[in-house]
């Protein structure tokens, strides 16, 4: 068997050949569990885990996978579900197939990749976003993480009228 070896010396059988540990015997070769990687060529080699923030979902001589960006897993992880986002305010959504960590409606991303409420007087009405919209001139928001243009909103005894607002007759 490749990969295989026997723990002690004189072995006589087939039978006292064994695959190293996190590894499975398959059609005739050792290959690595699904979490951990290498190619098990000669006796003595040795399966390796997959690093913190990656994966591997089948047995064999695949290489780890690497988690989304904004996103981590344990080591020796065994699929993608694993891979959590990195900020527990961010949401885990996946687009076009592909799993995207982003922060929710109402916050902003940070170049650190962390979420960060919209301050007053801005808003996101969707995720993902690093930036926050600002309300329209003299407008603001009443709490911290509008998620909406309608929260915007002008001060008393004033309308909003052509993107600003302006002070009522009277």
């Amino acid at each position: 068997w490749r990969g295989a070896s026997t723990p002690f010396l004189g072995a006589t059988s087939v039978d006292d050949c064994a695959c190293p540990a996190h590894s499975a015997l398959v059609d005739g070769a050792c290959v690595c569990d699904a979490g951990y990687t290498n190619y098990l060529d000669a006796p003595g080699d040795q399966c390796s885990e997959c690093a913190a923030g990656s994966y591997k979902n089948a047995s064999g001589p695949f290489a780890c996978a690497e988690c989304p960006p904004r996103s981590s897993s344990p080591a020796a992880a065994t699929s993608l579900a694993a891979c959590a986002c990195a900020d527990p305010m961010m949401v885990a959504e996946t687009i076009n197939g592909v799993l995207t960590c982003a922060c929710p409606a109402g916050t902003r991303t940070t170049a650190s990749d962390t979420c960060v409420q919209c301050e007053l007087g801005t808003y996101t009405d969707r995720g993902g976003l690093d930036e926050c919209r600002a309300c329209p001139a003299g407008a603001t928001t009443q709490r911290l993480g509008a998620t909406a243009a309608d929260e915007c909103a002008c001060p008393p005894n004033s309308a909003l009228v052509a993107d600003r607002c302006v002070c009522l007759a009277g």
